[in-house]
């Protein structure tokens, strides 16, 4: 988990473990904007506050 003025932030590997996804199906979605995402230098990072948003929706449930 990263954080930014603190917003934390899970790259796209953390996002597809914690969603048990392949991490390129977390970097479709993004592309897809189905996932708000921002860049920072060279890095794709998914706001936790976005995910949390997406799981309180149902769209997707957390692994266990």
């Amino acid at each position: 988990t990263r954080e930014t003025d603190g917003t934390q932030f899970l790259t796209p590997g953390q996002l597809a473990a914690r969603w048990a996804f392949h991490v390129e199906s977390v970097r479709r979605l993004v592309r897809k904007g189905s996932v708000g995402a921002v860049i920072l230098g060279r890095r794709l990072l998914i706001p936790l506050s976005e995910i949390q948003r997406i799981e309180n929706e149902g769209r997707v449930a957390r692994a266990a």
